[in-house]
Formats: structure tokens, sequence, C-alpha cells
């Protein structure tokens, strides 16, 4: 297990999104594959982080998935 991974907590998974060159962090629980999620977002300067714990409950019933542009990385843009 990742320092990631055990830090997240058990079935959490820590990945990112690009979207014009910015690189937010993710955090997501649940089938992967699922055709719906709960998607929570977190403004400036809140961090993924800050939705450990609802996302993990929620993902309790399926996909949930955190974003946050806290920890952000780009050109100056976050």
């Amino acid at each position: 297990m990742s320092a990631d991974a055990s830090r997240a907590g058990a079935g959490m998974r820590e990945t990112s999104v690009s979207i014009d060159g910015v690189r937010a962090p993710l955090l997501e629980v649940g089938p992967a594959d699922a055709s719906e999620a709960a998607v929570f977002v977190h403004g400036n300067p809140g961090s993924a982080r800050d939705w450990d714990n609802l996302v993990r409950r929620v993902g309790e019933f399926g996909r949930a998935v955190g974003s946050g542009v806290g920890n952000c990385q780009s050109a100056g843009h976050c």
C-alpha cells in the first residue's frame, strides 16, 4: 500500500484531474465504473483532503469524488 493510500484510508483512491493545464487532486471511493457519483468540489483555497470523512461515508453507498484546488499545480493559476 502506498503512503497516499494509507493516508486516504481503506478503499479511498487518490487521483487527479487536469483541465486547461491545472492539475487538481481528487479523492475517490466506490466503484470507478459507476454511472453516477456524488461529487464534492471545494473552492479556493480548500483542499480535497477536507472531504476525507464525507467522501468515505458516502462511498459506502456508491461512488463519491472529492476535489479541491488548495493543492493544485499550475503555472501560477492556483
